[in-house]
């Protein structure tokens, strides 16, 4: 329960708002998949508003510093990845991260695969870490109920030092299809 912001009252449960995440790499993209369980799927936004609607927002920190923030949205002007800070590069829509959803059911599915040319200076190498965050909106119509974080660190406050240290294990071996809107 302590994973549910800003306030428990909205959340009734597993089938209300989970999610399941995962993460792989090479040495062209960092890949996510995940698998968001979700009552109602409601996504009023496009560009960056999308993290008022239903939406995963990841953060990535580079020297101690909150620098890169993505949500990614399945909108109805299609799937959108917008990047609301950027160390380096350009914030707005990212067109070249492959990204795709499908809904089935009461799950959003997302694949992701972020160039990390985007995501420079950070350098995908087996052993070293990368200091990672995420949460997943849920807004249900009436606006954004609020939030489920891995930890602290985005839905409130933009801290870099609530970022985990995701270690990074050997890379992806056989190179996945590219995401494909359903």
């Amino acid at each position: 329960m302590d994973q549910v912001k800003p306030l428990q009252s909205w959340w009734t449960g597993p089938d209300d708002l989970s999610a399941l995440l995962r993460f792989q790499w090479d040495d062209d993209y960092l890949y996510l998949a995940a698998q968001v369980i979700d009552d109602v799927h409601f996504q009023p936004s496009v560009g960056g508003s999308t993290w008022l609607g239903d939406s995963i927002q990841i953060a990535f920190a580079v020297d101690g510093r909150f620098a890169y923030e993505l949500t990614l949205a399945r909108t109805a002007d299609g799937d959108q990845v917008y990047a609301h800070r950027a160390l380096q590069g350009e914030t707005g829509l990212w067109d070249d991260v492959r990204f795709a959803t499908r809904r089935i059911g009461q799950s959003c599915f997302y694949e992701a695969a972020i160039p990390w040319s985007r995501l420079a200076p950070l350098r995908p190498e087996q052993g070293q870490a990368i200091r990672m965050n995420f949460i997943v909106n849920d807004n249900d119509g009436a606006g954004r109920l609020g939030y489920l974080e891995a930890r602290p660190g985005i839905g409130e406050q933009k801290r870099a030092d609530e970022c985990y240290d995701w270690p990074l294990h050997g890379p992806r071996r056989n190179r996945p299809e590219p995401p494909t809107p359903d």
